[in-house]
């Protein structure tokens, strides 16, 4: 399992004839765009683009749209229609890697390939002769994914072809299923998966991002606010970066149960190397977070790959940053999830978690380590002490993940709900930009004192350097603590406002601010 990994309100209207059963969310297929803060229409049957049904693609005599649009249109996710927006949603560069995620609503096992087109331009009759071209290599696996049963988020990393360049392309992704009894029209044989099966096509554009060689990256899951040690490097701090940030799991289930179900406090391997502990490599002893003593804590866990189990924080106060930190001052500290107790039950089929912690009383520190400990639940063992055999029981794979956070009164916290800038370099006066204008006043709650605060661009005469801070309260109001118990704290938050999509950490200031009442013009939440 090798899996890797990153946030967004919209009013919920009535839905008809949705059905599924998979999307490519990574790059953003034309279908699926809306959900990450491009300004498109949204396609809220975003995972139904299976050629009409299987009904339909057998009449059409096994063809589809090309971006899995009915054969017989509408075409509406090809050139002049609907969703065909001609926006570049990614860019790589020559001869690299492009690292894909697929969602599947439902697993119909089966295999998955994927195609790269160059258009002329943008306006160009994307064809499938075009695509046909370039079948990509898919890392570890040839020209084809097989998909095995239960699996729904599917981490892939593909070749593009050598020398091939292009201001526009459009990749494809096709799923063909393999779970219906069929007879193949060349050979005569019936079997599970032979003849017609149900198709999904999806199709995106391009983004720029350096790749670089990622080895043994796997998964699954990490604390992503606040950013733990591993992650941190994904927010803008300035920490070397993990590129297996979702992979610390003790060292493997072998591993941990060799050691004696023994595991690294922050999740290596318990015989080393501890990179992620005091003298390691990721452990830089940065403040990503502070807290205000008696409050609450704001938690977002991503999940690459769903093993169900529990999850538990703890928390130990260093007396210094070169402290040691130990199993048994972190176990002092186990800390109360708003609603749940001391653990967290994880339920199927979720991927992205946002709790609640609650400090303990008069706990004050500098600096503090939070722990995130997620126990899994989805091997077959025994139970030491019961005997007792059954899913979950005995040794079962765990994930550790530790973040640097301080503890501290308003007065003595002067980073308070200050997140990292883009550049800290400014050679004339900041002219700053209120948002007040985007904001209702009766949506921010009375006991938020702090609202964004940005910078524009400042020109000198020899040089130009941007400035984009980003100011937000952790403190929720009642009205979104509700909010997010009634849903089961399941919001994913994106800015639709152009100057909010550049600033890092902006999708954490729409989920505080803006999941309950929130203005269009400024952040759109989806519940997941």
């Amino acid at each position: 399992m090798r899996k890797e990994i990153f946030n967004w309100f919209i009013t919920i209207i009535s839905l008809h004839h949705i059905h599924g059963h998979g999307r490519m969310e990574d790059p953003p297929a034309r279908n699926a765009a809306w959900r990450y803060g491009f300004n498109v229409p949204a396609n809220y049957d975003d995972v139904g683009l299976n050629c009409g049904g299987l009904s339909i693609q057998k009449a059409n005599d096994g063809k589809c749209g090309i971006c899995g649009d009915s054969y017989v249109g509408p075409r509406d996710h090809e050139a002049g229609g609907k969703y065909a927006t001609n926006i570049i949603v990614r860019n790589y560069e020559p001869n690299s890697l492009i690292d894909v995620k697929i969602l599947l609503t439902a697993n119909h096992v089966g295999f998955m390939e994927f195609r790269l087109c160059s258009l002329v331009n943008s306006n160009s009759e994307l064809t499938q002769e075009c695509l046909d071209q370039n079948l990509l290599f898919i890392e570890g696996f040839g020209t084809q994914y097989p998909v095995n049963e239960g699996i729904d988020s599917i981490l892939l990393r593909l070749h593009i072809p050598s020398g091939l360049s292009c201001p526009h392309c459009v990749l494809q992704w096709r799923y063909h299923a393999g779970n219906s009894w069929g007879t193949d029209g060349v050979t005569g044989k019936s079997c599970l998966g032979c003849g017609h099966q149900e198709e999904f096509y999806k199709e995106i554009f391009n983004w720029f991002i350096t790749i670089i060689s990622l080895h043994h990256i796997h998964g699954h899951g990490r604390m992503e606010d606040p950013p733990a040690r591993n992650a941190a490097w994904r927010y803008g701090f300035n920490v070397p970066a993990n590129y297996d940030d979702v992979g610390l799991n003790c060292g493997g289930l072998s591993i941990q149960k060799a050691n004696d179900g023994k595991c690294g406090v922050c999740g290596d391997s318990y015989v080393g190397p501890r990179d992620h502990e005091a003298g390691g490599r990721y452990a830089t002893n940065i403040i990503v977070r502070n807290y205000e003593p008696n409050s609450l804590i704001d938690v977002k866990i991503l999940l690459t790959a769903n093993h169900v189990g529990f999850m538990e924080f703890r928390l130990c106060s260093l007396v210094n940053s070169n402290s040691e930190l130990t199993q048994e001052c972190l176990d002092q500290n186990l800390l109360f999830i708003e609603g749940f107790g001391t653990q967290y039950p994880v339920n199927e089929g979720i991927d992205s978690i946002l709790l609640r912690l609650h400090i303990p009383s008069g706990l004050q520190c500098p600096h503090c380590v939070l722990q995130w400990r997620y126990h899994a639940g989805n091997s077959w063992g025994t139970d030491g002490v019961t005997g007792k055999s059954c899913l979950g029981c005995g040794h079962q794979e765990e994930f550790y993940n530790c973040a640097d956070i301080s503890i501290a009164p308003k007065d003595d916290n002067n980073n308070n709900n200050l997140l990292l800038p883009l550049s800290t370099t400014s050679t004339s006066t900041e002219t700053p930009l209120f948002l007040l204008p985007f904001l209702d006043s009766n949506m921010i709650s009375s006991e938020n004192e702090y609202i964004p605060i940005f910078t524009y661009p400042t020109t000198t005469e020899s040089t130009t350097t941007t400035i984009m801070n980003i100011i937000y309260p952790y403190q929720s109001s009642d009205e979104l603590i509700n909010h997010f118990n009634k849903k089961n704290k399941t919001f994913r938050c994106y800015p639709t406002n152009e100057v909010l999509k550049p600033l890092i950490g902006i999708e954490n200031w729409c989920l505080q601010i803006c999941a309950v009442n929130c203005p269009p013009t400024l952040c759109a939440c989806v519940q997941i």
